[in-house]
């Protein structure tokens, strides 16, 4: 399986998978450590994750590997999650030994530790549009984690959208699968980059106050 990869943004890697199988099945567990409702923090096997996904979410299927077509994990979650699965196996996936030594080669290269960096993953099944629009949400994610000025003005914007608007998102959110932990940046990312989806939950207008926060802070990341 080959991986190719990119750095957009000092310390922030893209890695682009042949396939959208390829992709979910070797991000899954790392990213469901970060995000799931059950999960969260905790060792599990992947056996156990698809009886719950396809339980809570799959109406009796995991349907997960068709689901998503990008993923987002700090480096910090990359180190949180080898430490606690190490405890519980000797030897992971292979799909996951491959993610983390792509991870680790992309880090020698800047001689950076897992602290400072942000992952992204991407397959090239979708158009060359939909894996840049793809990259674009992750990216509002990226920066969310890794500059203090941008996660703070996010969060400034979010508390001024309206109660009924805060409602309708953290439902949309939740139904889709994602934890609570994550509903604020989820919600950031979304208003930032994507205009079909974040139309669902908040109007154009203020979405367009988000994406132009999001892209001053990407300039401006592209400089440092």
């Amino acid at each position: 399986m080959k991986i190719e990869t990119d750095i957009i943004l000092p310390h922030v890697y893209v890695l682009v998978y042949d396939t959208q199988y390829e992709l979910c099945m070797s991000f899954v567990r790392l990213q469901e450590f970060y995000e799931s409702p059950k999960f969260k923090d905790e060792y599990f096997t992947l056996e156990e994750f698809i009886d719950y996904w396809a339980k809570e979410y799959g109406n009796g299927m995991f349907d997960y590997p068709a689901k998503w077509n990008g993923f987002n994990l700090s480096g910090k979650t990359v180190q949180n999650w080898i430490h606690t699965f190490t405890k519980k196996e000797k030897i992971f996936r292979s799909r996951e030994n491959e993610l983390i030594n792509t991870i680790n080669g992309l880090m020698n290269s800047e001689n950076v530790t897992y602290e400072d960096i942000y992952i992204i993953g991407v397959h090239k099944e979708s158009t060359k549009k939909e894996r840049q629009e793809c990259i674009e949400h992750e990216l509002a994610h990226a920066l969310y984690c890794l500059n203090s000025r941008y996660r703070n003005a996010s969060n400034k914007l979010l508390r001024n959208i309206s109660d009924k608007d805060h409602d309708i998102v953290v439902g949309l959110l939740a139904r889709m699968g994602y934890g609570k932990n994550v509903i604020a940046d989820e919600a950031q990312a979304y208003f930032s980059t994507q205009r079909n989806t974040s139309e669902k939950m908040i109007s154009l207008k203020k979405r367009t106050v988000f994406a132009k926060n999001f892209q001053q802070f990407k300039i401006k990341s592209k400089g440092d």
